[in-house]
């Protein structure tokens, strides 16, 4: 007896009429096979019931409803047969490829991304987001506002992306104001805002500027306004490996100190070079260093945080502002006796 993947899609969801039911059921009692697959369907169900909800638009329905008034009618048993499962393997489909509250094409991977009523995309955090079908990985930076506008072109309205994209990507452009920039495959920064500029990492951009045009090659920067980039590292990518630094007076000889990563990858914690002071605090008009005792650089994973409660060499007076940076990640954190 022949018993297919559709058949089990509809077995596992009820959708069958009782003589189905029964056929399916002695079949996978006889078949360890066949029951290995019906776990297996049964499995993705369940990743199905626990993937967020679709929201689809009323013009979805209504196209659907149109489409069933004019389909001629078939009989009953025909239907549970054959649709009902394929509409339920569909479904588990677009369950795996459509996150709840985001448009097609586009699937986040770390943090979120609040979308307005217009269609535009901001990031309250450092995000990152798969473009689908060419599989483009984009790092969003904190504030960042964009438009998806098509699979193939980004509209940067203000703030700054980092891209990855592979050869099937080449083609896509990123839109920043008067600036396009195309890739033809490529690793590269697109920051808009105080300053306009275009930095490849890897690979080649084309960009066009006011019926001007430049080939962005490796390492290069092409800067249309403001002043050239300065981040915390040699690479485009350094932007996106920074951690969030947190400064707390304990008492006035003892501060805490809190360093997480909220970026989507690792993060090193480590002294920018091996003599250096993993922290600096300013005060009182000085400025020392701060060296944990137990210190070792470390990796830190995403989402994770390290602390060190650590002594000062002179007591911070009362109501006096202390600074904390961590050179590495040129981050810097506020605390007040």
């Amino acid at each position: 007896m022949d018993i297919t993947r559709d058949d089990l899609v509809g077995f596992a969801l009820g959708a069958l009429d009782v003589e189905e039911t029964g056929r399916i059921s002695q079949a996978v009692a006889a078949d360890p096979e066949l029951a290995k697959e019906l776990k297996e369907v049964e499995r993705h169900l369940r990743l199905h019931d626990e993937a967020p909800s679709l929201t689809p638009q009323p013009a979805l329905w209504e196209s659907i409803r149109d489409r069933l008034d004019e389909a001629p009618a078939a009989p009953p048993s025909l239907l549970r047969r054959f649709w009902m499962p394929l509409a339920a393997a569909a479904l588990v489909a677009l369950a795996f490829f459509l996150p709840r509250g985001e448009a097609p094409g586009l699937r986040p991977v770390h943090g979120e991304l609040a979308r307005a009523a217009d269609g535009s995309y901001t990031a309250t955090d450092v995000a990152r987001v798969l473009l689908m079908p060419a599989g483009i990985t984009v790092t969003v930076d904190a504030g960042t506002t964009f438009d998806l506008e098509s699979p193939e072109r980004l509209a940067l309205r203000a703030g700054r992306l980092f891209l990855d994209v592979p050869p099937e990507g080449r083609g896509f452009a990123v839109v920043a104001g008067e600036l396009v920039a195309v890739t033809t495959g490529t690793a590269f920064l697109v920051e808009r805002g105080e300053r306009t500029c275009v930095w490849t990492e890897s690979g080649h951009v084309r960009c066009t500027w006011r019926e001007r045009e430049r080939a962005v090659g490796p390492g290069e920067v092409f800067v249309v306004s403001g002043e050239p980039p300065n981040p915390p590292g040699s690479s485009p990518r350094a932007w996106f490996r920074r951690p969030s630094l947190e400064a707390e007076v304990v008492d006035a000889w003892t501060v805490r100190i809190v360093i997480r990563n909220g970026m989507p990858d690792p993060v090193a914690v480590a002294p920018p070079t091996g003599g250096e002071a993993l922290f600096f605090a300013s005060y009182a008009g000085h400025d020392v260093p701060l060296a944990p005792d137990d210190f070792a650089p470390s990796m830190l994973a995403p989402g994770a945080t390290r602390s060190f409660h650590l002594r000062l060499p002179r007591p911070l007076p009362d109501g006096e502002a202390l600074v904390v940076s961590y050179p590495a990640g040129a981050v810097r954190a506020e605390a007040t006796r």
